[in-house]
């Protein structure tokens, strides 16, 4: 089984990239955009991963992992 990881990140280019490279390592992924974003997506799907980029503009993504654990 593929691991699942969650990668929220504003900056679209980045975001495709990492995405890009991280399935090419045989990992299913999942993007956002914004904390909006990955509280959508956690409430509707369970991830091995999440990475989260710290300043979005939407908030923090220190505080919304704080928030998750």
């Amino acid at each position: 089984m593929r691991k699942r990881i969650l990668f929220i990140e504003d900056d679209p280019a980045l975001n495709r990239g990492i995405c890009m490279g991280l399935e090419r390592e045989g990992y299913e992924m999942k993007a956002g955009f914004s904390i909006a974003d990955a509280k959508n997506l956690l409430a509707k799907e369970t991830f091995d991963l999440l990475l989260l980029d710290a300043g979005l503009p939407d908030g923090d993504g220190f505080r919304l992992c704080r928030e998750l654990r």
